[in-house]
């Protein structure tokens, strides 16, 4: 993980799985730059502006595909970075 500035340290990640599906979350505080939360997996691009005021974010994807989720400032520099392997059920 890569993480640059991040006030509180080290970001949590956890998965929770049932039957056919798997869900994987990151949490963590990137800091008063944080503008966007952004998840990146199959080809597909999700953000979102941080609604955050201290840069606290929580990102959700499929755990069944590599995801890879940044938390970026303003001017699009990389505050957090997380890569994510796929996990099979």
């Amino acid at each position: 993980m890569k993480s640059n500035g991040s006030p509180r340290g080290e970001n949590r990640a956890s998965c929770s799985s049932q039957d056919q599906w798997r869900c994987c979350a990151v949490e963590g505080v990137a800091g008063t730059a944080a503008a966007v939360v952004e998840v990146r997996q199959a080809g597909d691009v999700l953000a979102m502006p941080m609604e955050s005021t201290i840069g606290a974010f929580i990102a959700a994807f499929d755990g069944q595909a590599p995801a890879v989720v940044r938390v970026m400032e303003g001017g699009g520099g990389v505050l957090v970075e997380q890569r994510f392997e796929a996990h099979t059920l």
